[in-house]
């Protein structure tokens, strides 16, 4: 949740006023917490009693809430996909706290390798790879890769998750496809890839992020 600030703590020596040229009172300052009261009309004396707070800005529109990179300098890894819908692995998963706005964005992307034609699903799993798969949301898993043959590409996705504002979350990377044994996930790489140009067995790792969204966010 958004960290309250308190105006009487602030009072003691880090609230300091911001003031035009002509010495006219403009903004509050919070220095130490970067904390901003701007446009201000004063009318009058001003006085602080109780238990008021500021609240910090953390957690605005555009701000990466959640960062996860499995893979740097690693051997890599691969995962057979299924014909059932499973968290890849307990580690591919992104944490983060609902901003005010209560939308997120999640984005994941890893290398996908396959060797017939068979559709991709993604989705996201509220519990791990031990555990086993518990939707998110069926709306949530979503086709996303249709190979014609023997393809590989490096493949990203994206979702668009609502929540509580100030509720943690915690999600992890799901795949599945209609048969088994014809699609694999790789991440991660510890040298160059160059060296086998039929088939790369380097890759990079495997990205999961949620970012912040407005709450004007059109949804139609």
């Amino acid at each position: 949740m958004p960290k309250p600030l308190s105006i009487d703590k602030a009072v003691d020596g880090n609230l300091k006023p911001v003031k035009d040229s002509d010495g006219t009172l403009t903004a509050l300052e919070l220095s130490t917490d970067k904390v901003r009261v701007k446009n201000l009309e004063v009318l009058g004396d001003i006085g602080i009693r109780g238990d008021s707070t500021l609240t910090d800005t953390t957690n605005i529109a555009g701000q990466i809430l959640g960062y996860t990179v499995i893979g740097l300098d690693a051997t890599p890894a691969t995962f057979d996909v299924t014909n059932a819908m499973l968290p890849v692995h307990n580690d591919l998963k992104v944490s983060f706290t609902f901003p005010p706005s209560g939308q997120v964005e999640i984005m994941a992307s890893i290398y996908i390798q396959t060797d017939a034609a068979r559709a991709v699903t993604f989705g996201l799993s509220t519990t791990d790879a031990s555990t086993g798969f518990t939707t998110l949301k069926d709306s949530y898993e979503n086709h996303t890769y249709f190979a014609d043959e023997t393809d590989g590409t490096q493949h990203s996705h994206r979702w668009y998750v609502t929540g509580i504002a100030g509720e943690a979350e915690e999600l992890w990377f799901a795949a599945g496809t209609t048969h088994s044994g014809r699609i694999d996930l790789f991440w991660g790489g510890d040298s160059s890839a160059v060296a086998d140009y039929t088939h790369p067995i380097e890759y990079q790792p495997f990205v999961m992020k949620a970012t912040a969204l407005p709450s004007g966010t059109y949804t139609g």
